[in-house]
């Protein structure tokens, strides 16, 4: 058993004009993709901080559980390699995960040292091409995904795989939206709240694990 803590976030907005609030509204504006952003954005973060952080279990849920060193792969003054792929396939292997598909986050720079890789870019080591538009999606039976939001200690960036049931999300109130007019403010102005009540927690430290790679630049 684990856990669950979870945090409320809300967003509050005031638009002076009846053709702005219309923009709340319409699911394709600016407006609205940019409060989708940012909701996902808080997402990932929660999901990346369960990743390596403190996990709660027990029958009070009060014992830490910290993800164990077996389950990291140290950056050796090193970036991406080809050797830490392999050794994520195995380490997944040797723990008797892999009925499920396995997740990679990385930064930006991360996966660019990948596209530099011989066994990437050139096409004598695989038949099915990693890079598509620039940027790795695929490899080695692995999902990649790219994020700016991973934590990172001077040229030390840390770097997570993990299979879906290692993490999960808590959703103790999903994401609500209001729009109204509100009549408390002088000239009734079109308003807009955001409400969610979310957290995240890692199921199993076995199901996770995190790789540390060294960029060309410090925080």
């Amino acid at each position: 058993r684990r856990r669950y803590t979870t945090d409320p976030y809300c967003g509050y907005w005031v638009l002076d004009s009846r053709d702005k609030a219309e923009m709340l509204v319409d699911p394709t504006s600016l407006w609205m993709k940019s409060v989708e952003a940012a909701v996902a954005r808080k997402k990932d973060s929660m999901i990346i901080s369960a990743l390596g952080g403190t996990a709660y279990t027990g029958k009070t849920g009060t014992t830490s559980v910290a993800l164990p060193d077996s389950q990291k792969i140290a950056h050796a003054e090193a970036g991406v390699t080809y050797a830490k792929l392999r050794k994520i396939m195995q380490m997944f292997k040797d723990n008797d995960v892999m009925d499920e598909q396995i997740y990679i986050v990385w930064s930006p720079e991360a996966e660019s040292q990948a596209l530099d890789l011989a066994e990437v870019k050139n096409s004598d080591y695989t038949k099915i091409s990693a890079i598509d538009n620039g940027g790795i999606k695929r490899y080695m039976g692995m999902n990649f995904i790219t994020s700016n939001l991973l934590p990172k200690s001077t040229y030390y960036r840390s770097c997570y795989a993990w299979v879906p049931s290692g993490v999960q999300l808590a959703t103790s109130d999903d994401v609500r939206t209001k729009i109204y007019e509100d009549t408390t403010l002088v000239g009734n102005p079109w308003a807009a709240d955001l409400y969610m009540d979310l957290g995240a927690t890692r199921m199993e430290e076995v199901k996770v694990i995190e790789f540390q790679i060294k960029e060309s630049a410090s925080v």
